[in-house]
């Protein structure tokens, strides 16, 4: 089997890569990002997803997973144009080049943006799509250019409405919370929480993320769509909470005016993913976390 990984040098693509090298059935991995990274016997290419010389690359590919995207929400705000010409036109370079290279199937990593303000709870997929940012629309538009192939060429695609998603080597940009929270604990600086902190949100660390997409690239799946979360809303104050456990040490926390657009409350109904892919999040929050932590103070070792 021969896979193509758009944004593989990203955060979660470099995870999934890591786990793909060590797949037994995996024959050839193509990396396709605009910057640099070293993973081994890899084949690693520089490139812009808009480039229509993608087209030769995909010769003999059985499966993309597009994860290439723009993610900053609050940059969407500022320059939707390059959020659509990037998130929206890229992807729909990455699926003629799909088209004319036969690829069996593509699996698109989009987002929980796509729902908006939720008008119930928990989440499922049948939520209509109500994106608040552009970002979230270019998601959205992505996933109907994806169904619309998937109808009108008859390629496999499966779509990931992935929550928010945590681990070491985030950036800020993605479920950021986290990150700055983990930074701020341990440089002893309080933690700062927007509103009240009874807001929740649905994190899924990103281990668990890469087992769903390497379930779907063993299955046949002609076509759906599938919410990636843990199932369990978090507000965060207790997010804070459990910073203060798994460091062992009660964290001062401050709070600011609340963000303006930000959504109360969110998170997903996984049944349809353990249904049909037989997918269960295995990591708990403190479990999560203390991964995270060991790896940050492991760097501060090591630099």
């Amino acid at each position: 089997m021969n896979i193509l990984i758009t944004g593989g040098c990203g955060f979660i693509g470099s995870y999934l890569v890591r786990r793909l090298i060590d797949l037994k059935n995996i024959s050839r991995i193509v990396v396709l990002d605009i910057k640099d990274c070293e993973y081994g016997d890899v084949d690693f290419i520089r490139i812009d997803i808009r480039d229509k010389n993608i087209a030769y690359i995909m010769h003999n590919i059985d499966i993309v997973i597009h994860l290439a995207a723009l993610i900053d929400v609050r940059e969407s705000v500022l320059n939707p144009s390059l959020y659509h010409d990037v998130n929206v036109n890229g992807t729909l370079n990455i699926l003629d080049s799909c088209i004319k290279n036969h690829v069996n199937k593509i699996i698109f990593t989009s987002s929980a943006a796509v729902y908006g303000n939720p008008m119930y709870l928990p989440i499922d997929e049948k939520h209509p799509l109500n994106p608040l940012s552009p970002y979230g629309a270019s998601k959205a538009a992505s996933e109907l250019y994806i169904s619309a192939y998937h109808y009108s060429y008859d390629i496999d695609a499966v779509i990931f409405r992935l929550f928010n998603v945590y681990g070491y080597g985030q950036s800020s940009k993605y479920a950021g919370v986290i990150k700055i929270f983990m930074e701020n604990a341990l440089k002893n600086r309080p933690l700062e929480i927007f509103g009240d902190g009874f807001q929740t949100r649905d994190f899924i660390y990103v281990e668990d993320v890469i087992d769903a997409i390497v379930k779907s690239m063993k299955m046949d799946i002609d076509f759906n769509i599938f919410n990636i979360g843990s199932g369990k809303s978090l507000s965060i104050n207790n997010l804070a909470k459990a910073f203060s456990k798994i460091l062992g040490r009660e964290l001062k926390t401050i709070h600011s005016k609340p963000r303006k657009g930000d959504i109360r409350h969110s998170y997903a109904n996984i049944d349809k993913a353990k249904k049909i892919l037989g997918w269960v999040p295995k990591t708990s929050i403190e479990d999560g976390l203390r991964r995270m932590l060991e790896k940050y103070v492991k760097e501060s070792l090591d630099s």
